[in-house]
């Protein structure tokens, strides 16, 4: 559905309000201002007109609809369609003497990507509509607010979700790594590892369409737990070679519940069960990081890996810290005060640089966060660069720039696996950033083959 322009929107507010084209146009600047740049102009008319009670209905008597990149902590009654990338396990929360459960996902669109969350009754008629990792989605009446210095969006007690069919411009589902305690059935393209434990059947099967197939079965498991997985015809020569004990990594899998109700690991691909050696798992705090694959990484882990800068995240940029504690600190509002958990009302809070982007070294595509000097030393810019930045032309404007700057590069970076506890997987935090020495990796690699 095509957007309205900031031209068309006063004049539908000016003919619905009987305001004057000037005060319409500065209660979208004034908007926009009060938003310190992270709401286009259009996306500050979308707001004024929500306000009001102007509609905005396109002659097809289809409502326009907000891109992701164009949303904002406080915008409300949004129409969004976009693609489920992820979807994590269902929680239970207690609020108010009250108990519910909740459901995190990962929307994206052509212009970014978003946290979407589900509450209470919600949840339920997500998963008896049927929707799942891949399913193109129109939600009406969606709301942004802000959790833990991220977007995230929702919907009002009235919204809807509406399965919609192939949208042309969205992006693909990627692949999945959610570890054995997060998976659900209907999740798809799931990569995952762990060892083998039991192993099961393995024999010939007849289909309903009367051809004859082969199937294999065994147990998988890691520290979270075990999951039965079934091997179908390509796969089966992979999964015949195991033993119990093997390392193994599982790609291209899907989830579906079995005959006795339990949640299985469906895998057809030749390629999508692959035998890896042993992982070392050195001690927190030892300066030596062995360089490892991004998927062979574990939680707690610190490693040195190389990979290739697929992406940045759309985040704030930079944060403030007490002067006095090193805690972080909020903005209370107009003027220089911030709030501090340890210290109270502060003053003068330094900002500190928060970059976070995608790592991709070919084995998995996996979020890295940088810290202060580290994420200044990323993006080459300051904090204080960045904050002036950000306020001045918004943080689209500073991430573009950014993305420009180091998308595609690659890096050498020392980091430490942390577990995303909403989100249920493993993230990285950066430690260093280490120049590549280009001959060094050259010997590395003759080694490698030389194996």
């Amino acid at each position: 559905m095509a957007e309205l322009g900031i031209d068309e929107i006063v004049s539908r507010i000016v003919e619905q309000t009987g305001k004057s084209e000037k005060a319409v146009r500065q209660l979208v600047g004034e908007r926009k201002l009060r938003f310190s740049g992270l709401l286009s102009e259009i996306g500050s008319g979308y707001l004024i007109a929500k306000e009001l009670g102007v509609s905005l209905k396109h002659e097809s008597g289809l409502e326009s609809e907000t891109k992701i990149n164009e949303m904002a902590k406080g915008m409300m009654g949004l129409n969004v369609t976009a693609r489920i990338t992820k979807v994590f396990p269902v929680r239970e929360f207690e609020a108010n003497n009250e108990k519910g459960k909740m459901v995190l996902m990962e929307l994206k669109d052509e212009t970014g990507s978003i946290e979407f969350v589900l509450w209470r009754d919600q949840v339920k008629k997500f998963h008896e509509l049927g929707f799942g990792i891949g399913s193109a989605i129109l939600l009406k009446g969606a709301r942004v607010s802000e959790y833990d210095d991220r977007e995230q969006l929702s919907l009002s007690p009235s919204g809807q979700m509406i399965l919609v069919g192939e949208q042309r411009g969205l992006p693909k589902a990627g692949t999945v790594r959610p570890g054995l305690s997060g998976i659900i059935a209907g999740m798809q393209n799931l990569e995952l590892s762990g060892k083998v434990g039991k192993t099961g059947k393995r024999g010939e099967f007849v289909g309903r369409n009367g051809e004859t197939g082969r199937m294999a079965s065994f147990e998988l498991e890691d520290k979270n737990g075990k999951i039965r997985v079934v091997a179908w015809n390509e796969a089966v020569e992979s999964a015949e070679g195991l033993l119990g004990g093997d390392t193994i990594r599982i790609s291209g899998a899907s989830a579906r519940k079995g005959l006795d109700g339990k949640i299985e690991l469906h895998v057809n691909e030749a390629k999508g069960i692959e035998l890896k050696e042993k992982i070392y798992l050195p001690k927190i705090g030892e300066n030596n990081a062995k360089r490892q694959k991004l998927c062979d990484i574990n939680e707690e882990e610190l490693a040195e890996a190389r990979a290739t800068i697929a992406g940045v995240n759309k985040s704030r940029l930079f944060y403030f810290v007490c002067p006095q504690c090193g805690g972080k600190a909020t903005e209370k509002g107009a003027g220089n005060e911030f709030s501090c958990a340890k210290c109270g009302t502060i003053r003068n809070a330094k900002p500190h640089a928060v970059i976070s982007i995608e790592l991709d070294d070919g084995s998995a595509r996996m979020n890295c966060t940088f810290f202060g000097s580290i994420g200044e030393e990323l993006c080459g810019k300051s904090a204080a660069v960045l904050q002036s930045q950000c306020l001045s032309n918004g943080n689209e404007f500073v991430l573009k720039e950014i993305r420009k700057r180091i998308g595609g590069k690659q890096i050498v970076v020392e980091v430490i696996a942390k577990k995303n506890v909403l989100r249920n997987e493993l993230e990285f935090v950066a430690r260093k950033i280490r120049k590549i020495d280009w001959q060094k990796e050259a010997r590395g690699a003759l080694e490698e083959m030389g194996k």
